[in-house]
């Protein structure tokens, strides 16, 4: 081939059948192996790899004895076919080329006496087409700049307010030196017993603050409390 560079992928047919004609593949066949050939393809996503399945199938469905794939065949811009002359075997150039970009073409060398009738020119065209179409595919995707990220939403979680712990007064009323009403003060602290348990029942079901800060604070406060009536019991058995 003119104008070409090294083959890219070659494969030659080692069976070694020398002249004997390998027949034909039917229509459906070969049709039915197309679709199945493009799904492959458009998984692939490495230029080596569809060019090793399109190969495959070229020595599969076609009486091929070699394939080779050019990386550079820029002059190339119409597929060609020539038959068997001179001991040198038939032989088809198809491009690869999609809305004018060039991926190179491929070199289908077909086995001696084998002349490239029209269902060998068809097939090798859309084998080629499906193997430019593949590399064009996979040229855009890698073209294609990757989407950029989504931008993360930063939700700002409310202010977690920190509850000081439940204070309770532990600090018994003053009593006054000589002070006359004794029973009114022992009525208050009476009360006062009252407010100091219904504060706490109300801080535990709340559960703020922890229980076991409302118990200890409860009992500190009863405990005072009940020295302070002590004290006020003593003052009354003195006045009596």
């Amino acid at each position: 081939m003119n104008g070409v560079s090294a083959g890219e992928r070659r494969r030659r047919n080692r069976s070694g059948n020398g002249g004997t004609v390998a027949p034909a593949p039917a229509d459906g066949e070969w049709l039915g192996r197309l679709d199945a050939l493009a799904d492959r393809l458009a998984g692939l996503d490495d230029r080596a790899l569809i060019i090793d399945q399109v190969v495959s199938e070229a020595m599969h469905l076609l009486p091929a004895d070699e394939v080779r794939v050019y990386a550079d065949a820029a002059t190339i811009t119409a597929p060609s076919f020539t038959d068997e002359n001179e001991g040198a075997p038939a032989r088809a150039v198809i491009p690869l080329v999609v809305a004018g970009r060039h991926f190179g073409a491929v070199e289908i060398a077909m086995k001696p006496q084998r002349v490239v009738g029209p269902g060998e020119r068809a097939l090798s065209i859309a084998l080629a087409r499906q193997c430019a179409h593949a590399i064009d595919s996979l040229m855009l995707r890698k073209a294609r700049p990757a989407p950029a990220p989504a931008p993360v939403e930063v939700i700002a979680a409310p202010p977690i307010a920190v509850v000081a712990p439940l204070e309770i007064s532990t600090t018994p009323p003053p009593i006054a030196a000589g002070a006359h009403d004794l029973s009114a003060l022992q009525a208050t602290l009476a009360r006062l017993d009252g407010d100091v348990r219904a504060l706490a029942k109300l801080a535990r079901s709340a559960e703020l603050p922890p229980a076991p800060w409302v118990d200890r604070a409860e009992a500190t406060a009863l405990r005072h409390l009940d020295e302070a009536r002590a004290q006020i019991g003593a003052r009354v058995e003195n006045a009596a």
